[in-house]
């Protein structure tokens, strides 16, 4: 499933946008405002360091820039920097964000951040920032006390080369090797997102604990060769089945198990490879889904506005129009009938145009429209090799109760035993410990991935000699 970021976390999905030329301004007022103002986003439910970086342009005027420190994001160009009678007005189109501050006598901007209808008070202070704050506590820093080292694989059946990084033991002799495969959208091999990097540290912790770990970038990513844009689940699942092939192949690293461990949608594609790749020994699901498509969509847009507070008529009426949204992409009408019909029934929300728009292009996308109509099921009940089924008990995008029930459903009325299925109490979709699940705190979390979960996981590896 799309990884979903709250109103502020908007900012972590735009590119740079290019500035419009700004009106010209005197020396003074270009002094006056140039610098790093570094202050605290308080948006009820999550809290952001927020960092605007102003400076003098060619053109006698100002250009801005943003960075969302808490949610590891960076240079998202504004397209206007305005002074009007003292008061300083930065705008973000692509983000429908505006910035607007005065200077007091104090040195300090203080002002207003507007966003998505609604207003917050934003106080920044001149500061440098340095480069290391940037940084994750878990990220692992060289030496590791292993072999790290930079490949290249070649996925046949699309015909594409895969980069990515092959950790293993000094010694080359390894148990267990694992392919990590990644959640929805297009990641690089450390699955990064807020400036987290899981699979970074999924892959140092279980390398330092003996074990050869494969991570790559998605195709059409970083340095993978491929189209995402007209991928399906399927096709990514063909991607981590080549990874396989090659850990499988490797001569300098000895390895005699191999396993996939998949997040979110990496949790579909897990018993996908195995049943259908027989290098593959056992499989780990972090957030893994059990159910169709369209009911993990349902339940996440629900549970999501319920822990925000929104009124449960608010939630039915929301739910209601989803249900009709996921009915119409699903159905066999042709895409004009459906494009029409959907943009129908969000024009009753009052969006912009261009803004359904966009919604409905990322509805019928070949990605979307697969993932909603697959069922996990058949594979769950069709997988032999041993699994490990992880969820924190405050997922909101892959709700726990909701899949982990499924995942031993579908495993029980196949007669499998050889499983676990476990919820940690307390974390989130990344698994890391929350104060609410939501996706808006995921940036503000400085965790990036909970160290029971890791104790666990290598653990249950151990436990398959």
């Amino acid at each position: 499933m799309k990884k979903i970021i709250g109103i502020i976390g908007l900012i972590a999905l735009l590119a740079s946008c290019a500035t419009t030329k700004p009106a010209e301004l005197d020396i003074e007022q270009q002094n006056a405002f140039s610098g790093s103002w570094y202050g605290v986003l308080d948006a009820g439910t999550v809290k952001l360091e927020l960092v605007l970086n102003i400076e003098k342009n060619a053109e006698n005027g100002l250009s801005a820039s943003f960075d969302s420190i808490s949610q590891g994001v960076k240079d998202i160009k504004a397209d206007k920097v305005e002074v009007q009678d003292g008061r300083l007005i930065v705008t973000f189109k692509r983000m429908g964000a505006v910035y607007e501050g005065t200077l007091s006598e104090q040195g300090v901007l203080e002002g207003t951040w507007t966003q998505g209808g609604s207003v917050f008070t934003l106080s920044l202070e001149n500061k440098e920032i340095s480069a290391d704050t940037f940084r994750r506590p878990q990220d692992p820093a060289a030496p590791y006390g292993y072999k790290a080292v930079d490949v290249s694989f070649y996925n046949q059946s699309a015909a594409i080369n895969l980069a990515g990084t092959l950790t293993y033991p000094k010694n080359g002799e390894a148990e267990f090797g694992v392919v990590l495969v990644s959640g929805s959208g297009s990641q690089n091999r450390d699955e990064e997102i807020f400036n987290h990097r899981p699979f970074l540290v999924i892959a140092d912790y279980l390398t330092r604990n003996g074990i050869a770990v494969l991570r790559y970038d998605d195709r059409g990513f970083a340095e993978s060769e491929g189209d995402a844009a007209m991928a399906t689940t399927v096709d990514f699942a063909s991607d981590a089945d080549a990874a396989v092939n090659y850990l499988a192949a490797q001569d300098f690293v000895k390895i005699k198990t191999i396993g996939v461990m998949g997040h979110s949608e990496g949790g579909i594609i897990a018993p996908y490879v195995a049943n259908r790749n027989s290098n593959v020994g056992f499989i780990v699901m972090l957030a893994g889904t059990g159910v169709p498509g369209n009911q993990i969509t349902l339940k996440q847009s629900e549970v999501i506005l319920r822990q925000m507070g929104t009124p449960e008529t608010d939630i039915a009426k929301t739910t209601a129009m989803n249900k009709s949204i996921y009915e119409t992409v699903l159905s066999s009408e042709p895409e004009s009938v459906k494009k029409e019909k959907i943009s129908s029934i969000m024009a009753e929300t009052g969006a912009p145009q261009q803004q359904i728009d966009a919604q409905v292009s990322q509805l019928l996308s070949p990605w979307f429209t697969f993932f909603l109509g697959w069922d996990p099921r058949p594979e769950l009940e069709a997988l032999k090799v041993p699994a490990l089924v992880l969820n924190g008990s405050l997922d909101l995008q892959v709700d726990p109760q909701q899949n982990l029930t499924a995942i031993e459903e579908a495993f029980k009325s196949s007669g499998k035993t050889n499983y676990i299925i476990h919820e940690f109490a307390g974390l989130n979709h990344l698994f890391q410990p929350t104060e609410t699940g939501l996706p808006q705190e995921y940036g503000t979390i400085e965790t990036t991935f909970a160290e029971e979960v890791l104790e666990y996981i290598d653990g249950w590896i151990g436990k398959l000699k």
